[in-house]
């Protein structure tokens, strides 16, 4: 199964999906996040307490953490990363099914796509990086087997002829 998919000038990279147990943990916190403060609430003002502003506080951090986990959820069930290239701009943006991440776009006049190693050498795993300058780069968070991103390169290659391309073997 290819993680990627390339559409006209887009193209999409897959997160392959965590284990059922992990994803399930994510959405487990994530819903203990935001229950156990309001269950607390509710708690202590049925119990004659004054409501006060340390409730409201509480509530908004565990909130922040609730929601946290949930993008982990999202990201781990069906999360991918989206790159449109047009004329001399890159678009990048990563796409938790439910709401989108920061947008990136950066300008360029020579792009070079490459792949970063993660992890031990002998899982052969890495992640896409599109390189417009020294200091001015995208790198991917999804992981794909080398093979995988060797092919992405090679198509990319293709597709984008005139743009100046980087494979590793």
């Amino acid at each position: 199964m290819n993680q990627f998919k390339i559409d006209n000038n887009a193209f999409e990279i897959r997160v392959k999906p965590a284990n059922l147990v992990v994803r399930f943990f994510f959405l487990f916190l994530s819903i203990i996040m935001v229950l156990l403060p309001l269950s607390g609430l509710v708690y202590n003002i049925s119990e004659g307490s004054e409501f006060h502003i340390g409730y409201i506080i509480g509530l908004g951090m565990f909130s922040l953490f609730g929601f946290y986990f949930l993008r982990l959820y999202l990201w781990n069930t069906g999360g991918k990363e989206v790159i449109t290239i047009s004329q001399n701009l890159i678009e990048y943006y990563a796409d938790y099914i439910y709401f989108k991440g920061n947008q990136q776009k950066i300008n360029f006049e020579r792009i070079v796509f490459d792949f970063e190693s993660i992890g031990f050498e002998d899982e052969e795993k890495g992640v896409l990086c599109l390189i417009v300058s020294e200091n001015r780069f995208i790198k991917c968070a999804a992981i794909l087997p080398i093979s995988e991103l060797n092919k992405l390169i090679e198509t990319l290659n293709k597709k984008y002829n005139s743009i100046e391309i980087k494979v590793k073997d």
